[in-house]
């Protein structure tokens, strides 16, 4: 329980509770932690707080569309991990990385988020009374290991839950998968959030959490009578638009019969400059394309969110990220949709950059 819980019991935690008021077994509670502060770099009009400022701008929507993102977040026990050690401990500090975070995503203000790596043991710690007081709901990671693996880490979805309501979950090895109402239109879209097998070598394992995933989806429409509903498949899918993944998502007959696109595939005509724009900047990796967004027939991109402004994209090509303006080695990418009837179809090639 932590000391907002025990604040909310109406439980003093600094003085003004007096022993003798206590029975005498009693002893009393801990101080509170103090709440986490921005390092001095993040200081309101520094480089990096401009930076940081900038990647959690807000993706526009309107009652009658849809905004989705996908993040991963690089998970909570990162602190704990060996990797990227050019990463100094006071920014891979999770109660730095945990503020960061619910800053980034009440900024963007996506009514979905397609999240990635996000620990299932201390979820509801960590995150469902920030996501209540932000007005969204959940699907939650779920810990397939039984607690055998404390720091399991999984995908989750956020929904705005004023805005969509939870028809279905479905939860895969590599997936979570959900069937939303979208509340204004009354039209029905899947979501599925996806973190692939990140060994190089397995492609072929990739292609069957895919399929397995899609199959899922398909049969869920065909039990419910939702045929002509929206799907999004979003997420890490840990190789680039060559390999098998992005291949099979765009035909038909290898994606369980959706009519997808690839999100930014068309970046040329919207307005992103040069060759498909990188979502990941690790240290010691050069920067890479390996998070997608696909979509179906159903929708139509309004305004898609730039992966990394010019200036962000500087300052990851130089220094990498995690970095003092961005607590992850991904970046938050997506797009506001509209369901696409006549009047949305004549400007499906219109959509501004955000």
């Amino acid at each position: 329980m932590d000391t907002r819980r025990l604040a909310a019991l109406g439980l003093p935690l600094v003085g003004g509770f007096l022993k003798a008021h206590l029975p005498p077994t009693a002893a009393l509670p801990p101080a509170p932690a103090p709440a986490p502060t921005l390092p001095p770099e993040l200081e309101r009009g520094s480089a990096a707080h401009g930076l940081a400022e900038a990647m959690r701008r807000p993706l526009p929507s309107s009652g009658e569309e849809l905004s989705v993102v996908s993040f991963n977040m690089l998970l909570k026990g990162f602190d704990q991990k060996p990797y990227y050690p050019s990463v100094p401990s006071s920014l891979r500090a999770w109660p730095l990385r945990k503020l960061q975070l619910q800053r980034l995503i009440s900024g963007i203000g996506a009514d979905v988020f397609c999240m990635q790596e996000v620990e299932c043991r201390t979820f509801e710690e960590e995150f469902c009374e920030f996501l209540a007081g932000a007005s969204y709901g959940a699907v939650a990671p779920r810990d397939d290991s039984q607690g055998k693996i404390p720091e399991l880490a999984k995908c989750a979805i956020f929904f705005k839950s004023s805005k969509l309501e939870l028809l279905w979950t479905d939860h895969r090895s590599r997936a979570v998968l959900c069937a939303l109402r979208h509340l204004p239109s009354h039209q029905v879209v899947y979501v599925a959030s996806c973190h692939l097998e990140g060994h190089p070598g397995e492609g072929a394992t990739r292609l069957t959490q895919l399929r397995k995933a899609l199959q899922s989806i398909r049969r869920h429409q065909q039990q419910s009578g939702f045929l002509d509903s929206a799907l999004i498949f979003a997420g890490d899918f840990n190789e680039d638009e060559t390999g098998a993944v992005c291949q099979s998502l765009k035909r038909p007959e290898d994606a369980e019969g959706f009519r997808l696109s690839d999100l930014y595939a068309s970046h040329g005509k919207r307005g992103l400059r040069g060759a498909r724009p990188p979502t990941f900047a690790a240290p010691g990796s050069e920067l890479r394309a390996i998070d997608f967004v696909f979509y179906s027939e159903h929708l139509v991109p309004r305004a898609i969110r730039a992966p990394f402004t010019a200036e962000q994209l500087a300052a990851a090509a130089k220094d990498a990220i995690p970095a003092d303006w961005h607590f992850s080695d991904h970046v938050p990418l997506g797009a506001t949709f509209a369901w696409r009837n006549e009047e949305t179809a004549s400007g499906a090639e219109s959509a501004v950059v955000v």
